[in-house]
């Protein structure tokens, strides 16, 4: 389920039309908004929308930014922010001939985390 649908998509970049594989794209990007949500909590119908109008249109907008880093970056999968692995004795390297590649630190799009830091809903805080 994505939080931003391809209209929502086309509206934030003020494009007529939308790259191919932009509906998987936005799910991804949804993806990527709800690891940065973990540990939120808010209440959701029965398809896991917010039912809170204004948090909607905020994952809205927070998806619609993560799908265009995304998109702009070349990296539509994450796999390009994995380019080093070691697993015991075991190390092998990816992405490297793409010139895209980039470090876990920009799995996330800068615009996105800072929409949902404004908001308030990074970092979190647990509470006891």
């Amino acid at each position: 389920m994505s939080y931003a649908t391809v209209q929502d998509y086309l509206g934030w970049v003020d494009v007529t039309s939308a790259p191919a594989g932009i509906g998987r794209v936005l799910d991804v990007a949804s993806t990527r908004v709800d690891e940065l949500l973990v540990g939120v909590i808010y209440d959701t119908d029965s398809r896991g929308s917010p039912t809170d109008l204004e948090l909607a249109d905020v994952l809205r907008r927070a998806t619609c930014e993560q799908a265009l880093f995304m998109l702009e970056s070349g990296d539509t999968t994450g796999a390009g922010t994995f380019t080093q692995q070691t697993v015991g004795r075991v190390s092998w390297t990816r992405g490297q001939g793409s010139g895209k590649s980039q470090d876990v630190s920009q799995r996330y799009a800068p615009g996105a985390v800072s929409i949902l830091h404004v908001e308030g809903l990074t970092p979190v805080y647990v509470v006891r």
